[in-house]
């Protein structure tokens, strides 16, 4: 059996490596720099418009803002609806 103080040691072993572990992923999320994704585009805003107080009005067109194609919805349709590539127009 392990003593308690061999136990306290590899607990706070464990922890202190966890705590680093965590440190660098969190810098290394914050140094990181990618293209724009979805979660920029649409989900963040529509948050930040919802902890404003408004909720309902995430569902809002917003307007001068950059928009994708609809590909979501578009993939919903049936394949002989779907005769358009919005893209292309």
């Amino acid at each position: 059996m392990q003593s308690t103080k061999q136990t306290a040691v590899k607990r706070a072993a464990i922890w202190g490596l966890g705590f680093i572990y965590s440190a660098v992923w969190a810098i290394a999320g914050w140094l990181w720099t990618s293209p724009l994704n979805d979660l920029d585009y649409f989900l963040f805003p529509a948050v930040r418009i919802a902890l404003s107080g408004h909720p309902l009005m995430v569902y809002a067109a917003r307007y001068k803002e950059i928009m994708t194609r609809p590909v979501a919805v578009q993939a919903q349709l049936p394949p002989t609806v779907r005769l358009v590539d919005p893209a292309r127009d």
